[in-house]
């Protein structure tokens, strides 16, 4: 893929996860500094007991969306179905660290049969190799690609899924909507970029009467919402042929992306 060699976009378009924004900065000593942070205190987690079981256990990062893939289960979802609503809820709760904006990878196993695979659902570069980013054509909005989660999880579901769509992604679209406390993973990427969430109309929502929003603090993503709740009617459709790819890929052409719809249309995971 190309990508510019010494810089990563400030922000992709405002159109697609207000979430994302916090995540993406300019690659430098300072942005250096951030992550050396959020790798060696970012992440941290108080202390939790280890989970020991004879029958099925989620691993997340945030425990609130561990608790979400439980549910699942015990509601008689299969592997799958907890995976993708942990997965989907973490991209609400751990943004910076998941992002339906992203790629994703998943190594499946399936016990009926004992075969194992790999779904790759990475990023993909537009399919003019003269519109993505090069040298001679710098603009940020070059550096914009296909994202792949959206079409990664909807894949997974599609193949093994066992309950409905909508209520996979219901537990993230409540938190979206109702709010949920700022870990310290987050309160240190809206800190980073608090210039470039300051400048953006759906950034504010990481923001408390203009300063970034501390850890503890309730945040609520309106944004993130809306975006859910297209996704929870409509499946990776609502990204990759819907009303909602058509404003993403006028957003991104505003900042000289040269992204169309059919690099959307084409995507499909591997």
């Amino acid at each position: 893929m190309n990508r510019p060699p010494e810089t990563i976009p400030e922000a992709i378009p405002e159109t697609f996860m207000a979430a994302a924004a916090s995540a993406l900065a300019s690659a430098g000593d300072s942005m250096t500094t951030v992550l050396v942070e959020l790798l060696s205190d970012g992440f941290a987690q108080p202390p939790a007991p280890t989970l020991a079981s004879d029958g099925p256990l989620v691993t997340a990062y945030h425990p609130a969306s561990r608790a979400i893939g439980e549910a699942v289960l015990a509601e008689g979802g299969n592997a799958f179905d907890a995976f993708i609503a942990t997965a989907i809820a973490e991209n609400i709760e751990a943004e910076g660290a998941s992002s339906l904006a992203g790629s994703m990878a998943a190594l499946v196993f399936t016990a009926a049969d004992g075969i194992v695979s790999y779904l790759d659902a990475g990023f993909s570069d537009p399919l003019d190799p003269q519109a993505g980013w090069s040298p001679d054509h710098p603009e940020r909005g070059r550096a914009i690609l296909v994202p792949g989660a959206p079409a990664g999880l909807w894949a997974l579901w599609e193949r093994h899924g066992s309950l409905d769509w909508p209520r996979l992604v219901a537990p993230a679209l409540a938190l979206a909507h109702g709010g949920f406390p700022v870990v310290p993973m987050m309160a240190k990427m809206i800190h980073a970029r608090a210039d470039v969430l300051k400048a953006s109309t759906t950034g504010q929502a990481y923001l408390h009467r203009g300063r970034s929003r501390r850890i503890g603090e309730t945040i609520v993503l309106p944004e993130a919402a809306a975006f859910l709740e297209g996704f929870a009617a409509h499946g990776a459709a609502h990204v990759y042929a819907g009303d909602w790819g058509s404003r993403f890929l006028a957003a991104a052409a505003a900042e000289g992306s040269g992204l169309g719809a059919d690099d959307l249309a084409a995507y499909r995971p591997a």
